[in-house]
């Protein structure tokens, strides 16, 4: 049953079919999602994820890896990890959610392991959305060209 917190309305399932389950969370590539269509579980793994990351990366630096070497792996690794198809799920997330991801970058500026004027999660998500979509725009043979309105086919870079 999918439910509306903000309006309280339930929405009643169609009854239950033979030999097909019904599921409170489903993963999508990689992507966990509610049936109250919360991304709280998510986040939760992002973080975790992200957490023995950042304790490895620890480790490797006080066996003597170079501060702009950690700096690298945490944006392939520990930031890949936080945006990762945050188009699909990151409108669904709440501001604690995104509070906790967050705290993530500040524990990574506190101990070192980020730059000191690092992006917030916020803005490594627009910048991934906007990527997305400038490939999408200006790439003719993108699968999702095709469904652009109009205005977008008539512009070049």
């Amino acid at each position: 049953m999918f439910t509306d917190k903000r309006r309280k309305l339930r929405f009643q399932q169609p009854p239950r079919l033979a030999n097909i389950s019904r599921f409170d969370v489903i993963k999508i590539l990689g992507v966990t999602v509610t049936n109250t269509l919360s991304v709280r579980e998510r986040v939760s793994c992002v973080i975790s994820s992200c957490s023995q990351s950042v304790y490895a990366l620890r480790v490797l630096r006080s066996h003597g890896m170079t501060a702009a070497s950690v700096h690298i792996i945490v944006k392939s690794v520990v930031v890949a990890k936080l945006v990762y198809a945050a188009s699909s799920w990151c409108g669904f997330a709440t501001a604690d959610d995104r509070n906790r991801l967050q705290a993530v970058i500040r524990r990574g500026i506190r101990s070192g392991l980020c730059e000191q004027h690092h992006k917030t999660v916020h803005e490594l998500v627009d910048e991934a959305d906007n990527k997305f979509f400038t490939n999408i725009k200006y790439h003719k043979q993108h699968v999702l060209h095709s469904i652009l309105p109009m205005q977008y086919h008539q512009q070049k870079i």
